[in-house]
């Protein structure tokens, strides 16, 4: 072996479909998204129209409250220094729940 080369197999290399069954597995799977799509589509369509769904306070919150998601998603910053110190909270909160005390710090001999 060659200094610099890969000793791991799976590194850089790229799956591909090799197999007849693994090529018709990807073909089934993506007639079956087309025809599903189609059909809620269509079902969506159907009752906008014929049922009024547009009519409806469900519909509205529901409206209102994924445009405030774009806008809150899109439109602001990450709140990164909030999340990061929320997630390591839990962190706490989960370990005095579980029982853990706080041991010394021990340094290795």
């Amino acid at each position: 072996m060659s200094l610099g080369a890969n000793t791991c197999s799976g590194v850089g290399s790229v799956h591909r479909a090799d197999t007849l069954g693994e090529i018709r597995f990807c073909d089934f799977s993506v007639a079956d998204c087309a025809i599903l799509s189609q059909t809620f589509f269509t079902a969506f369509a159907r009752a906008a129209v014929a049922q009024r769904l547009w009519a409806g306070e469900e519909f509205w919150f529901f409206s209102l409250g994924a445009i405030l998601w774009l806008i809150a998603f899109l439109g602001l910053p990450r709140p990164i220094l909030i999340y990061v110190f929320g997630h390591e909270l839990t962190h706490c909160a989960l370990g005095l729940v579980d029982g853990w005390t706080r041991q010394p710090v021990s340094r290795w001999p």
